[in-house]
């Protein structure tokens, strides 16, 4: 599969149907080292905040710092599972065997924190900062830039004409410009929250779309996304673009999407009412009639599938509306089966006979708090 994706290829967005499922986890790290073997891959780009993702891209370029703190500091369940630990081990193992400038990196392009982002403009003696500006930025590091709303109009225009002198990069993936554009986009979702739900959803992918193009504009490297399927897709979701449909109108087909199914299994999640944790959960044996069945492997290992490489019979079912299984942050009630025309939105897939529930780190472990 890794041999027949398109030469101009700028991001291979790899979309997981759930979050908390062992197998994507390396696998989706196999894929990108495998692509890494022929193609220049320069970042991994996570469903994570960009400034939270930075003492991971430290670590797994330099050695420096320790995994299990870094990968804590994402502070997304997610992401902390012992799984992911060894995914990032194997990037940090593939780095160490190459030059400093073709070393893969952990960047984060969601925009849901800021206190990361915040810190690293604080804390960079390059950035010169007034000391009024100073204050109001630090105003904005905790509880996730809620402190936005109780600001005077003279403290948001300082922030405004701040970030927009410092997300202009100086040079290529200019850390500063990004963690600028990361806490402007997240004052972007807060203004957000007044309007409908599916609005703050069409922000959120929006921007990151714009965080992982910023990492792609040079078109001589490539970036591959380790996300929720539902961001990825090309497809709109819920009448709404997503980070997939931004992508692929900008890169045509240097965007490359691919979803990651499972017939069985179980996976993480929330359960429905959040009264319990983030558990593992029984997923149903999919369908005769479902795109996992239909793809699905006959044994142990998972199929691989470019759709392109279909026969037009295969295409043509494809192409029509079918039930796929997805699962975000919180386990879906009917099994969290979905109608996809999946010939448009991904360009194939990765599917698992079965597939486990991922082991959370002591810190990854999410109860719930008592009323």
């Amino acid at each position: 599969m890794i041999r027949d994706l398109p030469r101009e290829l700028g991001v291979l967005a790899i979309g997981e149907s759930t979050h908390g499922t062992a197998e994507y986890a390396i696998e989706r790290a196999r894929i990108t080292l495998e692509l890494a073997k022929t193609r220049p891959v320069r970042f991994i780009l996570l469903e994570a905040s960009f400034g939270e993702t930075l003492a991971l891209d430290r670590y797994v370029r330099t050695g420096a710092g320790d995994t299990r703190k870094a990968v804590a500091g994402l502070k997304f369940w997610m992401w902390d599972t012992e799984e992911h630990i060894r995914a990032v081990e194997m990037i940090r193992a593939h780095n160490k065997k190459r030059a400093p400038k073709e070393r893969i990196g952990f960047l984060g392009t969601d925009v849901q924190m800021t206190a990361g982002a915040v810190d690293a403009l604080l804390s960079d003696r390059s950035v010169r900062l007034s000391p009024e500006e100073r204050a109001a930025l630090a105003k904005l590091s905790d509880n996730y830039g809620a402190k936005w709303n109780e600001m005077t109009d003279d403290e948001r225009r300082l922030i405004h004409d701040l970030l927009g002198r410092l997300a202009v990069p100086r040079r290529a993936h200019d850390t500063n410009a990004l963690a600028a554009a990361s806490i402007a986009a997240r004052l972007a979702l807060i203004a957000s929250y007044s309007g409908p739900e599916l609005e703050q959803m069409r922000v959120r992918d929006l921007h990151m779309a714009e965080m992982t193009g910023r990492l792609t504009d040079d078109g001589k490297h490539l970036s591959v996304v380790w996300a929720h399927m539902n961001h990825v897709t090309k497809r709109w979701m819920f009448g709404q673009p997503t980070m997939g449909t931004f992508l692929a109108a900008k890169l045509g087909p240097r965007y490359v999407a691919l979803a990651m199914l499972s017939v069985g299994g179980s996976a993480r999640a929330w359960d429905q009412e959040k009264k319990i944790g983030v558990v593992p959960h029984a997923l149903e044996e999919a369908p005769a009639h479902s795109i996992e069945a239909a793809l699905g492997p006959d044994g142990d290992g998972p199929t691989y599938v470019l759709f392109s490489q279909l026969s037009p019979a295969r295409r043509e079912w494809l192409s029509k509306l079918r039930y796929v299984r997805w699962l975000g942050g919180i386990v879906q009630e009917g099994g969290g089966w979905s109608l996809y025309d999946m010939a448009s939105a991904f360009d194939g897939a990765v599917v698992f006979r079965s597939t486990t529930s991922t082991t959370p780190t002591p810190t990854g472990v999410r109860k719930a708090t008592a009323n």
